[in-house]
């Protein structure tokens, strides 16, 4: 027996626990230790009902997968000794073990239906507390919705102490008590969801009396919801599908990646999101969450469709257009020193619209090198053109006219 601890010790110092490349791991032990963490992550987070299966935020920490991690080398070393069998082999086994199981949870996953998953509850909890915040600012009598943040409060203060990895927060609470107060977590939460939607019509009203008609296109004033177009040339608007706008005004010219693009309409039905800054949308399958086995940052609120995901909770339908323009003023002018100078850098806001969306304009900026194939699209589709300089804008700023901006 001494004789097995002693090797038991040895094989656990040439192969650590490693969950991370570095100068100690090799394809065995960091690759075993992450089919550790994978398989647990179906095993504890998967609830499976009659019909369905609904995920719960559970990660497996740190801790626990050190835990089953010297367990499994433990069985290894057992068996190496009663077989004869090298650890490396066995090791590779193992891995493949793990490996045809979670292979198993994936096809049972894609196969079954999936309730919608909201986001880990630091996101859940964030985004609750701004899209409050922004319903606060609206000129209307706003229900008070104190005791649905309070319930979402008492869940973070009874589980917020806890480790952040960098694939996102870790809840490693495997018992029934953690799965009905996030469930009541959810609830609430759903309920702030449901009352922003109630009131996004308040915000589209403010939006539309803000947004300027690109066939009357004012250089002094005007307020455009603008898509750049990126590599690859212009979008057919026959289908158009999601895009990524941006507010740009008379005071902020900020169009994120490119020089030319559409002017949107703003709809409260195709509104997914508003961010005075990027809001890291990305788009998402059940597919694609299921394949990354599940992680907790990510939101997946359409299993059955193509949706999106943030990285940003600061999101919210019922945010202003004078917030977004403030936000992002500031924010230029912390990094190039004045407004409308983009010189080092672009800071953007990010309006989200899914594919109900509705092109009313298209645009190009100083540095556009095709204005001819710009004019040519506006034609197309029957759409005003809008030239939007930053050189007329400091000019009419009375700034002085600036050769380094990429705009």
């Amino acid at each position: 027996m001494e004789d097995i601890e002693i090797l038991y010790r040895e094989v656990l110092e040439k192969y650590p626990c490693i969950t991370y490349e570095d100068s100690r791991g090799n394809p065995l032990n960091y690759h075993l230790a992450n089919a550790i963490i994978a398989y647990y992550t179906f095993y504890y987070g998967i609830e499976r009902k009659e019909q369905s299966f609904k995920f719960y935020p559970i990660t497996v920490t740190e801790e626990e997968t050190e835990r089953i991690y010297k367990q499994d080398i433990r069985d290894i070393v057992l068996e190496s000794v009663r077989s004869k069998q090298p650890i490396d082999i066995l090791m590779t086994n193992k891995i493949q073990e793990y490996r045809r199981k979670i292979e198993e949870n994936k096809k049972y996953a894609l196969d079954t239906p999936m309730e919608p998953f909201y986001g880990s509850p630091n996101f859940m909890f964030e985004r609750g507390t701004y899209i409050l915040n922004c319903m606060s600012k609206l000129p209307v009598e706003i229900p008070n919705l104190e005791s649905i943040h309070q319930r979402l409060q008492d869940f973070m203060e009874k589980y917020g102490n806890i480790k952040v990895k960098f694939k996102g927060n870790v809840y490693p609470f495997y018992t029934e008590e953690f799965k009905r107060d996030y469930d009541e977590f959810e609830k609430a939460y759903c309920l702030l969801l449901q009352t922003e939607k109630a009131f996004s019509k308040v915000a589209e009203t403010i939006w539309k009396g803000t947004l300027t008609d690109p066939s009357k296109h004012d250089d002094r004033n005007f307020a455009y919801l603008i898509h750049t177009f990126k590599t690859g040339g212009m979008i057919s608007l026959e289908n158009i599908g999601k895009v990524c706008c941006s507010l740009a005004t008379s005071n902020l010219l900020t169009p994120p990646f490119g020089n030319a693009g559409i002017i949107c309409d703003f709809d409260s039905e195709a509104v997914e999101a508003i961010c005075s800054k990027d809001a890291g949308s990305w788009m998402i399958t059940k597919r694609s969450f299921i394949d990354r086995i599940f992680p907790i940052n990510w939101q997946l609120t359409n299993p059955e469709g193509v949706g999106v995901w943030f990285e940003c909770p600061q999101i919210s339908k019922l945010l202003l257009p004078s917030e977004v323009e403030k936000d992002a003023i500031e924010r230029n002018i912390k990094y190039n020193g004045e407004i409308l100078n983009y010189s080092k850098t672009t800071c953007y806001s990010e309006i989200f619209l899914n594919d109900k969306v509705k092109a009313i304009g298209v645009f190009y900026t100083d540095n556009c090198q095709d204005t001819v194939a710009i004019q040519a699209y506006a034609e197309k589709y029957h759409l005003p053109l809008v030239h939007l300089s930053l050189q007329k804008l400091r000019e009419n700023a009375g700034l002085a006219i600036s050769s380094e901006s990429k705009l």
